[in-house]
């Protein structure tokens, strides 16, 4: 997550997403923003840099994948209740997860 992606590797990407289907995009990002969510403990300086990028990408070309959002606040009262289930049940601490994003 800290090491930035490099310009190969950034259209590596584009070219994955617009092989497939809008269906498949729609629920990768869902799941994806779901994942955020629910899973990571804190919001780094990298993870929403890289997140901002993808909006960006995602609002100019794939605008209906950004329907997912609509999903994201209309099931946030789960995932935050899921979220508190996950950091309850933990068994690494925040810190040492921290290590292995930075």
């Amino acid at each position: 997550v800290t090491v930035p992606l490099s310009k190969e590797t950034k259209m590596l990407i584009i070219k994955n997403r617009r092989r497939k289907s809008r269906f498949a995009n729609f629920h990768s990002y869902r799941n994806h923003l779901y994942f955020l969510i629910k899973c990571l403990p804190k919001f780094s300086v990298y993870v929403f840099f890289y997140e901002l990028g993808k909006f960006l990408y995602l609002l100019f070309f794939e605008l209906s994948t950004l329907r997912a959002w609509k999903d994201v606040f209309k099931n946030w009262r789960q995932l935050k209740m899921k979220r508190k289930i996950i950091f309850k049940n933990r068994k690494v601490e925040v810190g040492e997860i921290d290590k292995w994003l930075n």
